[in-house]
């Protein structure tokens, strides 16, 4: 049966409205962005590989997506492909640069769901050059040390990221907004053990005025943890890794 128009009264025409806007509101509800777990596509995220005692990695970031994180790892790379490692090492002493080449993933999932992934270990640069000395790995996380999504227009105050235990230290440049520059350096032997004898955390953040420049070998660090607590100098012996062309 047909309706006709002007007989329908002013109440229904509100209701019919009503229902409208609230179908709308729904539908805007489900396709936002905010609905979704990650914006992001997956692809393949290189990491720049470090330690022997503790296996660590640092995502090589780039200020555009899907690269536009800055992420640290404790990694376990399994028996194999541990032995390569550190057997390169060995053989190789005066090579810093070790490089995970993944599977596609994205990348925030990753860090907020871990599970093992395959990837292939180089001795170098994986996109430079670099030597497979691992294939078809399996890679699992063992912890999450820092995750943070990068904004290229942001400015906050220079930091760096300690981490390590044992007589294994390594600092990590925090990358701020553009440019910028991505840095792994080793720290001089010493004692890893805080103040009463307990382990220092796995990670910390330091504010210090040093970290707007990359480090250099020898160049000696008062370093104030940010969450509080007694300063504490360190030595840079060395850097693994300085990258200034994907941060510009």
């Amino acid at each position: 049966m047909l309706v006709n128009p002007l007989r329908v009264g002013p109440r229904a025409i509100l209701t019919a409205l009503l229902l409208i806007c609230c179908l709308a509101t729904q539908a805007q509800h489900l396709y936002s962005p905010a609905a979704s777990p990650t914006p992001d596509r997956p692809s393949t995220h290189g990491m720049l590989i470090f330690g022997t005692q503790q296996v660590f990695a640092s995502h090589l970031p780039m200020f555009h997506s899907p690269h536009n994180y800055q992420v640290v790892l404790e990694l376990e790379l399994g028996d194999s492909a541990q032995t390569s490692y550190r057997a390169s090492r060995q053989l190789f002493p005066q090579e810093t640069v070790y490089t995970l080449e993944p599977e596609p993933f994205v990348l925030p999932e990753l860090v907020q769901q871990p599970r093992p992934f395959r990837a292939t270990l180089y001795r170098g640069h994986f996109e430079r050059g670099g030597t497979p000395i691992a294939r078809q790995l399996t890679v699992r996380i063992k912890q999450v040390l820092y995750f943070e999504q990068l904004n290229p227009k942001a400015h906050p105050r220079p930091a760096l990221l300690l981490l390590g235990q044992g007589f294994e230290q390594f600092v990590v440049h925090r990358v701020a907004g553009r440019p910028d520059f991505d840095q792994v350096v080793q720290l001089r032997e010493q004692s890893r053990v805080g103040i009463l004898g307990r382990p220092e955390p796995p990670l910390q953040v330091f504010f210090i005025k040093a970290a707007k420049l990359p480090l250099q070998a020898g160049q000696e660090l008062r370093l104030r943890p940010a969450a509080g607590g007694k300063p504490s100098s360190r030595r840079v012996s060395h850097s693994l890794y300085l990258e200034h062309d994907d941060l510009r």
